[in-house]
């Protein structure tokens, strides 16, 4: 069984840009590089490799005006269900 030694190790390095367009909408990129070394073999002679990974994160969120007027339209239609009848 193979066992990290870098378990709970912070990264070695986080780069991130994010484009923000006024306060309606924001794209982000993240890319994560952490180096391992894992214990290969863990009986004698004991054998270790070092690893590196590359992590890549997108995303996409709503500034506070779409996500007020998104968190209301998804109440109007929470409650206009609710006033049809459609929870019975």
């Amino acid at each position: 069984m193979a066992h990290k030694r870098s378990e709970g190790w912070p990264p070695e390095f986080v780069l991130g840009a994010t484009l923000n367009a006024g306060d309606l909408v924001a794209l982000t990129v993240d890319a994560e590089h952490a180096r391992n070394l894992d214990l290969v073999h863990d009986t004698p002679p004991f054998q270790w490799e070092n690893r590196s990974d590359v992590a890549w994160r997108a995303g996409a969120k709503f500034g506070s005006g779409l996500g007020l007027l998104g968190a209301a339209g998804l109440f109007g239609l929470v409650l206009a269900i609710g006033l049809s009848g459609g929870f019975d």
